[in-house]
């Protein structure tokens, strides 16, 4: 099954993206910018992103309406495993 930057991306509102801090941010940045990236060079890319274009741009990476979860099939996660994987919100 091949992997989609939309299965990849993730998406902020303009009011998610005003309570990132700069270092969240920056991070988000990189992230985003490395998964294309990596994306393009397996061949798996045939467009560039919007958002990508933003990002490279240093623009603020807002969508009004993000392509969030479009009929994915995705098994839940228990909320007491998902905060240990992640080492609760931010790893405090």
């Amino acid at each position: 099954m091949a992997v989609t930057f939309e299965d990849v991306a993730i998406y902020f509102s303009a009011e998610e993206w005003a309570e990132l801090a700069g270092w969240q941010r920056r991070l988000y940045r990189e992230v985003m910018l490395d998964n294309y990236r990596a994306l393009a060079w397996l061949g798996q890319v045939t467009v560039k992103p919007e958002i990508i274009c933003q990002l490279e741009q240093e623009e603020m990476p807002c969508m009004p309406d993000p392509p969030r979860m479009q009929q994915h099939h995705q098994t839940p996660v228990p909320a007491s495993s998902q905060q240990d994987a992640d080492g609760g919100r931010w790893g405090h």
